[in-house]
């Protein structure tokens, strides 16, 4: 079966919206939630050490494959997984296993696509998503924490090296070039790979964007969460069948009950959470964050200079680094 091109991430460089305008078109097919047991082998084989470069690779596809179509690869989970405990070490070796799995279907495709966006939006994109699955903190605790993490994640030089090793086409694409010429964005999509452009792209909203208030109290609720959590797991009155069922049920639903309050609440019933947490109102510096001149360094060596490199493009590499300046200047 020929693929048109395998899509592994970034995540939060709209990858859901992308999957959501070629499930709608008639001449693509898809495997998006089809590659989702591959993520999962990927993350626990990874985890525990057991992963198997020789294990066959069975993809669904989202929907039945009908003549004529282009098949598309596409999951963020490819590029990026261990959000919630950020190990940056684990991570690699992960991101190393995937290209393996997916270096299988080089006999099927040559065209592997990642897309990429501003660092600086990028990280408060990736806290918001680190709070909707669970985590709990401001964007300045989510960096400091994770700093090791987010650089791997962004180190497009060792991403590019471990899938040219299997692939010839493997090509780059900003998020703000969809964002900003949606038009131009696809049909240099298509041009790249050779492969249809969708002409449907009313891409209903799966899961909306939170901010300001709405965010702030989901992460008061997950930190609260854990914290209870994490008292009844160490319980030494407190222990059983009963408590380790409760720990690891609430632990797995918490998080989405959360996450789908915040969604639906009013206006007044977060105000009226936010009284019951003794949280009036949110912080100033929430959502707000300042970067380390040895991170920036980092991030020019493994991400700017890289997509300075691949694209050519030094006009949006240059306001890269204007937003990356800004940040070290002040909080932004």
């Amino acid at each position: 079966m020929e693929i048109a091109c395998i899509h592994i991430g970034l995540m939060k460089t709209a990858t859901t919206y992308m999957q959501g305008a070629w499930t709608l078109d008639e001449k693509i097919a898809l495997s998006n939630k089809g590659l989702n047991p591959v993520v999962e082998y990927l993350r626990e084989s990874t985890a525990g050490n057991r992963f198997d470069a020789g294990k066959n690779l069975n993809i669904d596809l989202d929907q039945p494959l009908k003549a004529g179509q282009s098949l598309v690869l596409s999951n963020e989970g490819l590029s990026c997984g261990f959000l919630d405990s950020g190990d940056a070490e684990m991570l690699r070796i992960y991101q190393d296993n995937a290209s393996i799995m997916m270096g299988t279907l080089a006999s099927q495709t040559q065209n592997v696509l990642i897309t990429f966006r501003s660092p600086v939006s990028w990280i408060r994109s990736m806290h918001a998503q680190f709070l909707n699955e669970g985590g709990s903190g401001s964007a300045s605790e989510f960096l400091s924490e994770r700093r090791a993490f987010l650089l791997q994640c962004l180190d497009l030089d060792y991403l590019l090296g471990l899938y040219r090793r299997y692939f010839r086409n493997v090509r780059i694409l900003p998020y703000e070039a969809l964002r900003e010429g949606e038009d131009d964005f696809w049909a240099s999509l298509g041009e790249i790979f050779n492969m249809p452009v969708p002409t449907v792209r009313d891409v209903p909203a799966s899961n909306p964007s939170l901010s300001g208030q709405r965010l702030y109290v989901l992460s008061c609720l997950n930190g609260l969460g854990g914290h209870m959590r994490s008292v009844l797991q160490h319980s030494e009155s407190y222990v059983g069948l009963e408590q380790e069922r409760l720990v690891q049920v609430s632990s797995h639903y918490e998080s989405w009950l959360n996450r789908r309050f915040v969604e639906h609440a009013s206006e007044a019933e977060l105000e009226q959470t936010l009284g019951w947490l003794r949280a009036d109102t949110v912080p100033d510096d929430f959502r707000r964050f300042s970067i380390s001149r040895e991170f920036a360094d980092e991030l020019e060596k493994r991400y700017l200079s890289v997509v300075e490199e691949v694209t050519g493009d030094t006009k949006l590499v240059s306001r890269y680094r204007d937003e990356l300046q800004q940040a070290i200047t002040e909080p932004v």
